[in-house]
Parts: structure tokens; sequence; C-alpha cells
């Protein structure tokens, strides 16, 4: 809970009350993600990045992409019974970055959709097997 809040609230503070936008935006959205992903705390070997990216897009979105991403990593882990965890999060991130894409029209927070993806992704490259 304490890792989704680290990236929900300043977020979400930023927002929708600072009202940030543009490259600014972008940059208070990566920097929980790559915080957490590569802490200095940790000789910059952090977590995976997972609870900090649904934390980050719903201080953005609300609801939107952590209800999407949810539905597809239950969908793949559940009912089609993806075993490899690698997978489910590359295709949540998927999903992801293609509603934030054709949903919000903001070059910023794509590009912000496309980093915290890659960012993930990345950190989740050893579960893809490689």
């Amino acid at each position: 809970m304490l890792d989704f809040l680290k990236g929900a609230l300043p977020v979400a503070f930023g927002y929708w009350h600072l009202h940030i936008s543009g490259v600014a935006l972008t940059a208070l959205i990566i920097a929980p993600v790559l915080g957490h992903a590569f802490s200095p705390w940790l000789r910059f070997r952090g977590g995976k990045a997972l609870a900090v990216t649904f934390g980050v897009w719903s201080g953005i979105t609300l609801w939107q992409v952590p209800v999407l991403m949810g539905a597809i990593l239950l969908v793949t882990k559940v009912v089609l019974g993806v075993q490899e965890d690698g997978v489910c999060v590359v295709l949540a991130l998927l999903g992801m970055m293609a509603l934030v894409t054709l949903t919000f029209n903001s070059a910023a927070l794509t590009l912000a959709a496309l980093l915290t993806g890659l960012i993930v992704a990345g950190k989740h490259r050893s579960a893809l097997g490689h």
C-alpha cells in the first residue's frame, strides 16, 4: 500500500491541484517509478515498480488505468492460466499504454505511459526468461 501511495499522492496532487502539465507532468509521473525501480538507497537495485505504477496512474486517471491493468492481469493469470508473471505484466502494460494514448490525447501522458511501461517491463525481464 505504501508503494501505491508513493506514486498516487504526489502525482495526484501535482496534476489535480497544481495543474502540472507538459514535460513537467511526464517527469512527475516517471519520478516515483524510477525512484522505486532504481533506488539510490539500494545501490540502484530497487523493486519491480508495479505497485508504484498502479499508484501513479491512479493519481492521474483515478480508476481507468488501474481497473484495466488489474482486469488484464486477472484474465491472463486466472482465466487464461498464463503461468509466466512477466507475460501477464507486459500485457497489462500494453493495455495501459493503449488506453492512455487513445483516451487522453496528451503527448505528455503518452510519453509517460511509454516510459513507465518500458521501466516496469525492463524490471520484469527475468520473469520473461531473459
